[in-house]
């Protein structure tokens, strides 16, 4: 529950909401509880691997939802397979369900999954942003002075470390939260311009 709480209160879920509406702002499209919500999931698609891991990380003894994308040649983090397959995807489905919105249809999805990698590559332990081209033990990550490549081998130094420490202390206090300050704040911001752009 907790990990599904982080997931929906993170940052995938702020960048759904601003994306729809920046994106619906550049098309000229009113406010659809329907396109808000295919934002929402182009923008948590590339973690849906993650729900495999919930069911099966305590019988392979996994620390992470990387191991899945590893054994499986197609996972859902091989940025340019993902794109590829579920932007062509999108925009045939649409030009038969929703011809006039198409395009539209295919920036929101394309723009949610392109941004969640680039989110993903903020991480410490970096991103596999050309896998399968590269593999997963070519990583990046971004900072503020651009890309830099993370080693696999420090990339599974940061994922034992974190292991570790999450073993030693236990799970989280009633009183904690899995996620943090900043991130509520972001997704207040997010929301309430969501608000003020259904209501315009």
């Amino acid at each position: 529950m907790r990990a599904l709480a982080k997931g929906l209160a993170g940052f995938d879920t702020s960048l759904g909401l601003i994306l729809y509406v920046a994106i619906s702002i550049v098309f000229g499209e009113e406010f659809s509880p329907r396109y808000l919500g295919l934002a929402l999931i182009a923008s948590h698609l590339p973690d849906f691997d993650f729900i495999p891991f919930l069911l099966l990380r305590k019988r392979y003894g996994w620390f992470s939802h990387w191991p899945i994308g590893r054994a499986w040649y197609w996972s859902l983090h091989n940025p340019p397979v993902t794109l590829t397959v579920v932007g062509l995807a999108t925009y045939v489905i649409a030009q038969v369900l929703e011809t006039e919105h198409s395009l539209y249809v295919l920036c929101l999805v394309a723009s949610g999954i392109a941004l969640h990698f680039l989110l993903d590559s903020t991480e410490e332990q970096g991103f596999a942003l050309l896998s399968p081209l590269t593999g997963q033990e070519t990583r990046w990550r971004l900072g503020k002075k651009g890309f830099k490549r993370v080693s696999w081998q420090e990339c599974a130094r940061i994922y034992k470390e974190r292991h570790a420490k999450r073993k030693g202390t236990g799970s989280l206090a009633p009183w904690e939260l899995p996620f943090s300050r900043y991130e509520l704040a972001i997704l207040a911001a997010s929301t309430a311009v969501l608000v003020l752009f259904a209501a315009h």
